[in-house]
């Protein structure tokens, strides 16, 4: 299941990707607006996508594939 978070270097959203990468079926794509501030290692089900939620290019390119 592949699955985009926002919010991802958040208090909630933090815990909510580190909850999902526990499941092997899972595909994580964070779409951050700082990838400073990500803590977690990019790895074969995580992929880190740096953009601004309000900039539909960004979106948009966030949300393909």
């Amino acid at each position: 299941m592949k699955i985009l978070l926002t919010g991802s270097t958040g208090y909630i959203g933090r815990r909510l990707a580190a909850k999902l990468l526990e499941d092997p079926y899972v595909q994580l794509r964070l779409f951050v607006r700082n990838k400073k501030k990500v803590q977690f290692t990019p790895s074969d089900n995580l992929e880190i996508f740096e953009g601004n939620a309000m900039d539909e290019g960004s979106l948009y390119e966030a949300l393909s594939g």
